[in-house]
């Protein structure tokens, strides 16, 4: 595990697993689920905070279709089932990981790519900067996210603030509106995918609000992610705030990004902690 920290905050990042994020602790309280049997199981990671790439969600019949070819596609991607490789050039207060693609990656996906993480500790801030190129010789597809599962000791003790008034009742398919705060009142799951409301240079961040542990968490995450998926399962131990780039099954449709033979992508997202005032 590598490790930034300071007095205030320590993060742990698992390079071996996907470059997940598996603990950040602010002054002494844990923010993470993490469950250690699936992280040292063949189970896609099911805590933490796994990086999703080049898919979010799951695609239809769990497969893309590339150029008249189909390949499977696992459910989130690849990114978070391979290692990624420490470069030794980051900064002080950053990791910095390197994904390149590979014959592995090839089964699933055919296209050559190289994709960096940077993680950087600010104070109470945690930045994560995300930027893929496309080193083939065509044009490439992709989705990009991130899946945080932020552990709770109850649901009625959480209020999230998304600014936003619709949302997709995954469920159901049904487009609802919303008011905040948002609350959880019973153990039923949800998957309710929220759209974010985009300002002309201004981006507005998600508030998780944990009234057990008296902490506010500013999600903070660019333009690029449009869609917020909230997930809670039956399992009382966490709730899922996931900043996607593109809806389920993307991939197989028009609305996902294009990078074109050279091109860089670039986006970022922070989580900032603070005491509840």
């Amino acid at each position: 595990m590598l490790i930034l920290s300071n007095n205030v905050m320590s993060v742990g990042i698992l390079p071996e697993k996907g470059g997940l994020i598996s603990s950040i602790i602010y002054r002494d309280k844990e923010i993470l689920y993490y469950n250690e049997p699936n992280i040292f199981s063949n189970e896609r990671p099911k805590c933490g905070i796994p990086i999703l790439f080049p898919s979010c969600g799951r695609c239809s019949d769990d497969k893309i279709t590339i150029e008249g070819t189909e390949y499977k596609m696992p459910i989130h991607g690849f990114a978070h089932m391979v290692k990624w490789e420490i470069d030794d050039s980051a900064k002080n207060n950053e990791i910095k990981l390197t994904l390149n693609d590979s014959d592995f990656t090839h089964i699933y996906y055919p296209f050559h790519f190289t994709s960096n993480l940077i993680y950087r500790l600010e104070h109470n801030k945690l930045v994560g900067m995300f930027s893929c190129q496309n080193l083939d010789v065509k044009e490439m597809p992709f989705v990009f996210g991130i899946h945080p599962y932020f552990m709770v000791a109850n649901t009625n003790d959480i209020e999230i603030f998304i600014d936003g008034q619709n949302y997709l009742d995954y469920e159901i398919g049904k487009m609802k509106q919303y008011s905040n705060p948002i609350m959880f009142h019973n153990d039923s799951e949800i998957t309710h995918i929220y759209e974010k409301h985009i300002y002309e240079n201004q981006i507005t961040p998600i508030v998780f609000r944990d009234n057990k542990k008296n902490i506010n968490i500013f999600i903070t995450s660019e333009e690029y992610f449009s869609k917020i998926l909230l997930w809670k399962s039956k399992n009382p131990n966490f709730i899922c705030i996931e900043p996607w780039g593109g809806m389920p099954n993307a991939l197989n449709t028009p609305y996902h990004k294009k990078l074109a033979c050279g091109e860089i992508f670039k986006t970022a997202f922070s989580f900032e902690i603070q005491d509840k005032i």
